[in-house]
């Protein structure tokens, strides 16, 4: 395995965080107040200097990766359901015209047909 940070391992290191922190509270109060230190916990190796401090886990949506809540399905596995892949995918901006739908930050619904 590479020591190198790529996109791929970081994908990978967050799958990590994401199952984890929704398990272990140990492990989800280090991603809150340490978050390279979780990320080099969860993806084997150091972060490089010049990428610390760049990424803040958070249990609200004030800004931070959002992490799952403790003891959700998440915990049991990283695989995304048709759901989770609807949810993300497609865009949504009712700017553009190949998107299926609009989704709204303030309700956190989507509406179709936009």
């Amino acid at each position: 395995m590479s020591d190198v940070w790529t996109p791929e391992k970081f994908g990978e290191a967050l799958s990590v965080v994401f199952r984890r922190s929704a398990a272990d509270a140990d492990f989800r109060k280090l991603c809150l107040s340490a978050p390279d230190a979780a990320l080099e916990e969860a993806g084997g190796f150091p972060i490089p200097d010049e990428e610390r401090g760049k990424v803040r886990f958070s249990e609200t949506r004030d800004g931070g990766i959002l992490l799952p809540a403790f003891g959700s399905r998440r915990a049991a596995s990283d695989e995304l359901t048709d759901t989770d892949l609807e949810m993300v995918s497609g865009g949504g901006s009712p700017y553009c015209l190949f998107t299926r739908g609009c989704y709204c930050m303030c309700t956190g619904m989507f509406t179709e047909g936009w």
